[in-house]
């Protein structure tokens, strides 16, 4: 093919992704030239809507009626005022579709790269102008831009959900960048630059080789995803998803949220791996299963042990100001390492981290009459801030974290085996009952240690503040919930009758209300399916990273007693903040820092030392062991599968000389 051939199809196939990128939505493969409309709407519901004969005949219906207006193009559609599409007798997610390809051809974001000829990118890029560290200056520079832009689409996040400003502005700004975002990735200069790269790494250090690898994969995972949302639902109130969510849990109302709940269709499999590389549902099946089987008998003892160990926890319920909630967490964050002059503690509805160069942001749910549930959470938040804060270049994808999963190790090791750790309130539980003296009068630090580590037996509603036993079961719940929606077996009319039936089934128990039920989590009204079965992993990695720095530095309970954490702080620099995203996948890095991949036995093993000195139990009898889970060395050392080239890359190809 020759030079600008080669160019064009590029040209076309980065004007179409860049007309259907919407944060993370797919987008379809290149349209055939003569009805890219038509070519659109076809592939993308064929895909991922093959199982709906009535959606099938809508769109082939609305093409038809496309057609009779010769509405061939984006750039026809801009003909027509937007309010004038609005009112076509069209399903709404095909609407939608067709108001955002003109709202793009409108735009002329990023048009001078797609202006862009093969001549220019040779006059510029010149193989005799540039050595290899001066294609890598330029390289970041491009980095730094799309850096930019995701700490402003951080911000506009985090302040949808701290501060709920106007959905429908802030719902503009956030797709504005996000497609500023996806521009900037599919950049001509960045494809040919990772080509150059590739070809010379002569003086690069492993860290930016890295970058250069990781930025070649993001073309194909924007390409071949196989995610797409049903409809974009905004609801005739003009809420976002987010906020109808946030209304109903405040008003304790399912029903409220149903409407926006958009279920995505296609492969799980595609949604678990984009949390987590190479995962899978046979991979977490068998994990599930292998917990289940080491924890549901832990779980049998411990609540045989209740009958005779006793444990008060009535004052964990007592009303805690929310003000001196927050005091108290600032003050322990800081002490805990998180750096305040780069980072931010807020309150919200919900708790969550985000992150962009030199800005960590964490937010609490503090709760006033659950005050362990929010210092939980916020020490939660802590372990996400903490591995954000120790990136070694936050431009670079290399040295960023790696994977939800080891991110979601980070934040339970500081919630669960430090956070419910004696040698933790050994040094905060003075502190504590100082800001709160009347509610704490009389407790002692060994008795809030048992009060926040006592297991829920019969009543752990929420997964947030659920005891360390019963914790892996509420997200065991929202994977098999998930994967019944994705297949189409669950709907979001049924979703909460199927979920406080699953309650009833793992945890012996029914939510007294939707808020501590079905809306009890934010992720669904984010579209972040996939994500909850990474807590799992979390938790696992979190025992075996926190065994290990035990074992290499011994004293650790004993310097956080003393109120030091820099001991543990710097192992996890050292062993897992530093490596960034230089592993292959978690296996890896967990092999070279446990000497093995994921284990669900070291969970059981650590949940049995810890709660059978709580509940005095020393024969756990044979049942409560962990079977060998989807973590055999045959998954380790699985080829995972490569990414292909980018048309990007081929083009880069096609300029040097060397075809495509």
């Amino acid at each position: 093919m020759e030079e600008d051939s080669i160019f064009q199809h590029y040209v076309q196939q980065l004007g179409h992704n860049k007309i259907f990128k919407i944060k993370r939505k797919q987008i379809p493969k290149i349209l055939k030239p003569s009805f890219p409309i038509a070519d659109a709407l076809r592939e993308d519901f064929k895909r991922h809507m093959s199982t709906d004969p009535e959606v099938a005949r809508q769109v082939e219906l609305a093409i038809s009626k496309l057609r009779e207006e010769m509405l061939f193009t984006p750039e026809n559609l801009k003909t027509l005022p937007k309010e004038e599409l609005w009112k076509r007798d069209f399903p709404l997610g095909i609407t939608t579709r067709l108001v955002r390809m003109r709202d793009e051809a409108e735009s002329q974001v990023g048009s001078r790269g797609l202006a862009m000829t093969v001549e220019e990118l040779k006059s510029e890029y010149d193989s005799t102008t540039y050595t290899p560290r001066e294609y890598l200056e330029k390289f970041k520079e491009l980095l730094d831009r799309i850096g930019i832009c995701k700490s402003l689409l951080d911000l506009l996040v985090w302040d949808e959900r701290v501060n709920n400003p106007n959905p429908e502005v802030r719902e503009k700004q956030m797709d504005f960048v996000g497609e500023m975002i996806g521009t900037l990735k599919g950049d001509p200069h960045l494809g040919f630059l990772v080509y150059k790269l590739q070809k010379n790494s002569e003086g690069l250090t492993a860290l930016e080789k890295k970058s250069v690898e990781i930025v070649r994969g993001w073309y194909d995972r924007y390409k071949s995803t196989d995610i797409e949302d049903e409809v974009e639902q905004l609801g005739s109130r003009g809420m976002t998803p987010f906020q109808a969510w946030q209304d109903a849990k405040e008003k304790k109302e399912y029903s409220l949220f149903m409407p926006y709940l958009s279920i995505p269709r296609g492969s799980y499999d595609s949604m678990l791996n984009s949390y987590s590389a190479g995962r899978t549902q046979q991979f977490y099946d068998k994990l599930f299963d292998d917990i289940k089987a080491g924890l549901v008998p832990v779980l049998r003892k411990i609540a045989e042990a209740e009958k005779r160990v006793k444990i008060n926890d009535d004052f964990l319920w007592l009303k805690y100001p929310i003000d001196k909630q927050l005091k108290f967490s600032i003050d322990t964050v800081k002490q805990c390492g998180f750096d305040y002059n780069h980072g931010l503690l807020t309150v919200s509805t919900t708790a969550f981290a985000c992150s962009s160069p030199y800005d960590t942001r964490i937010v609490a749910e503090l709760i006033e009459d659950k005050i362990w549930e929010g210092v939980g959470g916020v020490l939660h938040e802590l372990g996400h801030g903490l591995y954000n804060q120790g990136a070694n270049d936050h431009y670079l994808p290399s040295s960023l974290p790696m994977s939800m999963g080891i991110h979601e190790g980070n934040s339970l090791m500081w919630e669960r085996m430090v956070g419910q750790s004696e040698a933790f309130w050994t040094h905060f539980f003075p502190k504590l009952q100082a800001v709160f003296p009347e509610q704490l009068k009389g407790v002692t630090a060994d008795q809030w240690y048992k009060a926040i580590n006592k297991v829920q037996v019969g009543n752990s509603y929420r997964r947030i503040g659920a005891c360390e036993v019963t914790y892996p079961l509420h997200v065991i719940l929202r994977y098999e919930l998930e994967k019944e929606m994705v297949s189409g077996k669950l709907t979001a009319k049924d979703l909460k009758t199927r979920w406080n039936e699953k309650m009833q089934e793992y945890l012996g128990c029914t939510p007294r209300d939707d808020a501590e039920g079905v809306l009890q989590d934010v992720h669904w009204a984010h579209g972040m399916f996939g994500y909850f079965p990474t807590y799992n992993l979390g938790t696992i990695y979190a025992s075996m990273f926190y065994m290990k720095a035990l074992k290499d530095k011994p004293d650790i309970p004993k310097t956080m007693a003393q109120g030091e954490f820099q001991p543990l702080l710097s192992w996890l620099k050292e062993n897992i903040y530093k490596h960034g995203n230089m592993h292959r996948d978690e296996d890896s890095l967990a092999q070279e820092v446990c000497g093995k991949p994921v284990n669900a036995q070291d969970l059981v093993d650590y949940i049995k030392d810890k709660y059978g000195k709580i509940y005095g139990i020393t024969d756990w009898g044979t049942g409560g062991s962990a079977g060998s889970g989807g973590n055999s060395e045959e998954f380790l050392n699985a080829p995972k599968v490569a990414v292909s080239f980018d048309k990007a890359y081929d083009m880069a190809k096609a300029v040097d000389g060397e075809g495509a």
